[in-house]
């Protein structure tokens, strides 16, 4: 839980005796490694102190608790121990809610597909495969985040220690699936970014760079298929509207870039038609945004399964009362 806080034994330390509860470095070292046993009164210091409860520390570890993530996270050692830990306690939280409401997650972990970057037939049949198992059909898709969750993916929030950083992954012994996400997202970016991060569980390229294109355009492919690109501008154009193109933001949820750049990979639009909307958003300088406040956007792209499950056990009185805190963090992080 220390660790999940990014915090070092000192800067704990420091942290408690600013707030009148001295304990030293050495001591909160021996708590660790079980030299030396806290007492009740302390470990409901730690408890507050590390924005949990007393029965945290008295339940069982997961011993066998091991990560699999895709992507090099380039983190260095110490910050990338902190990662895992907080995703250890995050992921946690929502199995014991789970185990709790008798919910067993059942998540078949894919092969990779291994397909090169060239392979454009083979790629949107593979996407329109996933696409179906989805069960989205031709039809918009409202919300990334209830899809994921109703396929068994614990999604997680990440807090501003970690920046912006978006993984994907999965715990080995459960062989459960999750995403860390950075919420301070556009609601197009979010919905691109999240669907990258899956790609990563379906498509492997011959090398990183190659890897990075194919999930980048499975992303867009999910979001928009080519039946849909077709149905919506036709197979063939040589120049696209920014009246058309809001319109289609606004109903499939992707932002007017990645629309651009799915018409141009599927054909739709040749090389000059793309590149003269690409000038057009350097010269005007739309490729940065501000923030993220105001976005017109109406898709609810927020994770909802694991707040529902914990209202749940709540209401039932499944959660023991001295417990309910801590399993209802999430919602007011």
């Amino acid at each position: 839980m220390r660790l999940a806080n990014c915090l070092s034994l000192q800067q704990l330390a420091d942290a408690l005796s600013a707030n009148s509860v001295p304990i030293s470095r050495a001591a909160l070292s021996y708590y660790e490694t079980g030299k030396t046993v806290p007492a009740e009164a302390t470990i409901n210091v730690l408890a507050k102190e590390l924005g949990t409860i007393p029965a945290f520390f008295y339940k069982q570890d997961w011993a066998d608790f091991e990560l699999r993530i895709f992507q090099d996270l380039n983190l260095i050692p110490s910050r990338q121990q902190e990662l895992y830990a907080f995703i250890q306690v995050e992921m946690e939280r929502h199995l014991e809610i789970d185990h709790a409401l008798g919910i067993r997650s059942v998540f078949e972990i894919p092969v990779p597909q291994k397909l090169r970057a060239d392979q454009h037939a083979q790629i949107e049949k593979f996407i329109g495969g996933i696409r179906a198992k989805w069960g989205v059909g031709i039809n918009p898709i409202s919300s990334v985040c209830s899809i994921l969750e109703s396929q068994g993916w614990y999604l997680i929030s990440s807090t501003r220690q970690f920046g912006s950083l978006d993984i994907g992954g999965y715990e080995v012994s459960t062989r459960i699936p999750f995403l860390l996400y950075h919420p301070n997202y556009f609601v197009d970016d979010f919905r691109y970014s999240v669907l990258q991060q899956v790609g990563y569980f379906y498509l492997q390229g011959g090398d990183k760079e190659e890897t990075e294109l194919l999930v980048q355009r499975f992303a867009r492919g999910i979001l928009f298929s080519r039946e849909q690109a077709v149905l919506e501008f036709g197979p063939k154009r040589t120049k696209i509207s920014a009246k058309e193109l809001s319109m289609v933001k606004q109903k499939y949820g992707i932002s007017k870039r990645i629309l651009m750049i799915r018409l141009h990979e599927l054909g739709i639009i040749d090389d000059e038609c793309y590149e003269n909307f690409d000038t057009h958003l350097r010269q005007h300088s739309f490729l940065k945004r501000e923030k993220a406040i105001g976005d017109t956007l109406h898709f609810y792209e927020v994770p909802t399964a694991y707040d529902i499950k914990a209202l749940r056990a709540q209401a039932e009185g499944i959660l023991p009362e001295e417990t309910v805190e801590y399993f209802m963090a999430i919602q007011n992080r």
